[in-house]
């Protein structure tokens, strides 16, 4: 009986043991899952830090390459000369179908 008391307790340990094991191997896991969890966010944000500092130094050279021409308004442009007079009716009257007025 001593014996069978013996292997039973010896038995339990083995298994408090192998849960232990299990433990530390699964913690293991956890911390390399964790650190690599965090290198990753580390190395995406430097990334895209990086670009948004490029981008803005991009920019501001081309600006200063080529400065900001104001476009032409659009009271200089005659376009009297470029429609005829039918292609002008059809226009105005397809503008007042439109409008409904």
């Amino acid at each position: 009986m001593q014996e069978l008391g013996l292997h039973a307790q010896y038995s339990t340990n083995l298994i408090y043991f192998d849960f232990l094991e299990f433990i530390i191997v699964d913690s293991n896991l956890l911390s390399e899952a964790i650190s690599l969890t965090f290198f990753g966010m580390g190395f995406v944000f430097v990334f895209l830090a990086l670009m948004v500092v490029m981008t803005s130094f991009m920019s501001a050279f081309v600006l200063k390459l080529q400065p900001f021409v104001p476009s032409a308004s659009v009271s200089t442009i005659q376009t009297d000369n470029l429609i005829d007079e039918d292609t002008k009716s059809i226009i105005e009257k397809a503008i007042k179908m439109h409008t409904g007025a």
